[in-house]
Order: structure tokens, then sequence, then C-alpha cells
């Protein structure tokens, strides 16, 4: 039963940080379905940064990011100048470190909470 292991949070490799609301429960189920074990995800450019690639036929999740933003608002009648918070939605295609050839990364064990790497 998978599910009892000690899972890890989902993680971008490139800025360390750890994946949260529903893109945390979107990509532990697909490293559950896929059966991997490492917490790393990044984008396609993010590999090619790394000096890697994405293998061919793979295929990556969608992580969505959203914020609020402040935008300036000029009122035509009166001239009078309002802030207005604006909902900001953008969509990434993330792949499993595990997908990529060529990126060298530190794989946690899940069971014994140390790193090894992976060459």
């Amino acid at each position: 039963m998978p599910w009892r292991r000690r899972a890890v949070k989902p993680k971008n490799l490139t800025s360390g940080k750890d994946y949260r609301r529903v893109n945390t429960f979107l990509l532990h189920c697909a490293s559950m379905a896929a059966g991997y074990d490492c917490p790393y995800w990044l984008t396609f450019n993010q590999a090619k940064e790394r000096g890697g690639n994405v293998r061919k036929g793979e295929h990556g999740m969608p992580v969505i990011f959203w914020n609020w933003v402040e935008k300036e608002k000029t009122d035509s009648h009166t001239g009078e100048i309002r802030t207005e918070e604006i909902p900001f939605l953008r969509y990434y295609t993330v792949f499993k470190v595990e997908q990529c050839d060529g990126i060298d990364y530190w794989k946690p064990d899940t069971l014994r909470q140390r790193c090894v790497t992976r060459g």
C-alpha cells in the first residue's frame, strides 16, 4: 500500500520550493501512479538550463500558479485613481526529474530520510 509510505512533498528542483495547495495533491497522485520516488519536478526550460532534456514521449503534469495583482484604475467621471485587485492565473507543465536525462540531483530516501546522489 504505497499511500501509507511516508510521503515527501513535491518540490521544484530549481527553486527548491514545495508545491502547495492543489498542486501538491496532483503531483503526489501522479508520482504514485507512475511509481516515481523522487519529489523533484521541473519545467522543460528548467531541464534545458541544467544541461539535460526531457525524454522523448514523456508527458508532463500541469501546475497552477495564481495570485492577486494590484492595478491602478482611473475613474473616467471623477478622475479618481483607485487600486483594484485582479486575479492572475497561469499554468505550467512540469516533468518529474526521473523523466529527464542528463540532470544530477539529490534523491531523498523516503524510508530513511537520508539523501543519496544519482549519477
